[in-house]
């Protein structure tokens, strides 16, 4: 598992400097949570994270704002939570790199929670 540089902003990113090869980690705020997954940003990539690639233990929860619970309420990934995510996969269209990642790995998942209480 290899870590980013400081290519898209944040402190150990670095998919923006054309740097976006699987396998690498990175810390990303969500931008939009659905059904199906959520995206995930930082400079100009977007990463889609598939449910199938979300703990099963999380499971969707629709509504206001619409999230990933665990179903302890202790762990929620809901818009501007931010994550560590793995990237597994990319494609690099003539405009645009389209980025898969999972968080259903080690020391993944939820760094910090902007509904938790402080």
């Amino acid at each position: 598992m290899k870590f980013c540089s400081e290519a898209l902003g944040g402190d150990d990113i670095g998919v923006g400097g054309g740097d976006c090869r699987a396998d690498l980690v990175a810390k990303l705020f969500v931008l939009l949570v659905l059904q199906m997954g959520f995206f995930a940003e930082a400079g100009p990539v977007q990463i889609f994270v598939s449910n199938h690639l979300i703990p099963d233990d999380m499971e969707f929860q629709s509504g206001d704002v619409p999230n990933y619970t665990t179903s302890d309420g202790s762990v929620k990934i809901q818009k501007e939570s931010e994550v560590r995510l793995k990237i597994i996969g990319t494609r690099v269209d003539a405009t645009e790199i389209f980025c898969i990642g999972t968080i259903k790995d080690d020391f993944l998942g939820v760094i910090s929670d902007p509904g938790a209480a402080v």
